[in-house]
């Protein structure tokens, strides 16, 4: 068995705060070209007589793409946007993702299939639903939206604009218990879990849900060191510093945290002063998961907790939480990260 034991979870979402979002981010967000790098004329063409039956649609794609001898660009419009379907999405846009530079492709909003589709959460006018529905393509078990600027200047409300902004910056995570009944070895749950916490609270909590009638559980946030079991599920206030994922890796062993924030270049000394590298194989309760690119640069950073679950602040924005969630859903949010490596704190956390 695992040394972590037996978790159930259940997938979440987090909606925005009341005043965490404004259409400033409309006013924000401009259409920007699509680079198509290594693109040929020929290789253009062949990829509008995919994404697209529609003749008229396709010759209106050849007269805007712009090719030379590094590629094609192509500078959208808000009227071709009105043209293209779900399916034309779906294929100009997934290639779109394949370069760096095409940053709303690349970094599409993402939900997943089981909390079903945007155009369906409550609230949107129907002008939203119908535009969601356009701009939402399926790639495997994601819906993806990458139109924002597209979306906004063809709402007509400021409150429509707010509505469709919450919800598609709707955050998810896991809510996670640990199952223990009277025949459940403890000890080994207890090895796990009380790094950087009490031992006497982990041992606790499991002693009276395996005392349950036909077993029990233990919530996941409840066997967290302090500062990650207050953070978790909660957005930062809107006064705070802009805590990012460095921060929340380095304390999440810390009693007494502070607002110092590291920055890339506090973490990597950090790195290098008080944490040792580790095989990934044998990550522990609260290891740090660094993201990388194959050139070294740092993307992001979690903290391991059991099996596929993991402790983690995307961004430093107010506007995303802290959440317990999987290792394959934070990697989709990094897609130039390929590089996972383990890191452990040296000094053994008070327990």
């Amino acid at each position: 068995e695992s040394p972590w034991g037996e978790i159930e979870r259940q997938y979440i979402t987090f909606a925005q705060p009341p005043g965490y979002i404004n259409t400033e981010d409309c006013s924000r967000k401009r259409l920007e070209p699509w680079r198509f790098s290594g693109y040929t004329r020929d290789h253009f063409r062949q990829l509008t007589e995919t994404a697209t039956s529609d003749t008229s649609l396709r010759a209106r794609l050849m007269s805007m793409v712009q090719c030379d001898s590094l590629g094609c660009t192509l500078m959208p419009t808000l009227e071709l946007h009105d043209a293209l379907d779900t399916h034309a999405h779906a294929v100009l846009f997934d290639t779109l993702a394949a370069w760096p530079e095409n940053t709303y492709q690349v970094y599409a909003w993402r939900r997943h299939r089981r909390h079903g589709p945007w155009h369906e959460m409550p609230g949107l006018s129907d002008r939203a639903r119908r535009l969601f529905a356009q701009g939402t393509w399926l790639r495997g078990e994601e819906y993806r939206f990458a139109d924002v600027p597209w979306l906004c200047a063809r709402l007509e409300t400021e409150a429509e604009r707010l509505r469709a902004l919450e919800a598609i910056k709707t955050r998810y995570g896991v809510t996670a218990r640990v199952k223990v009944n009277a025949t459940t070895p403890l000890e080994p749950l207890i090895a796990w879990w009380a790094r950087g916490t009490s031992v006497a609270h982990v041992r606790a909590l499991f002693q009276a849900a395996a005392q349950v009638p036909g077993g029990g559980t233990v919530p996941v946030a409840e066997l967290l060191p302090s500062t990650p079991r207050r953070r978790m599920g909660s957005f930062p206030a809107r006064e705070e510093p802009l805590y990012d994922c460095f921060w929340t890796a380095l304390h999440f062993f810390g009693e007494s945290p502070t607002a110092h924030l590291p920055e890339l270049s506090g973490f990597r000394a950090a790195l290098q002063h008080e944490y040792e590298s580790v095989p990934f194989s044998q990550l522990r309760f609260g290891d740090l998961i660094v993201f990388s690119g194959t050139d070294g640069t740092i993307a992001h950073v979690v903290n391991h907790v059991a099996g596929d679950l993991v402790f983690t602040k995307n961004g430093g924005q107010p506007h995303r939480p802290w959440v317990l969630s999987t290792l394959e859903e934070v990697r989709a949010l990094y897609p130039f990260a390929s590089e996972l490596h383990a890191w452990r704190l040296r000094a053994t956390p008070a327990s």
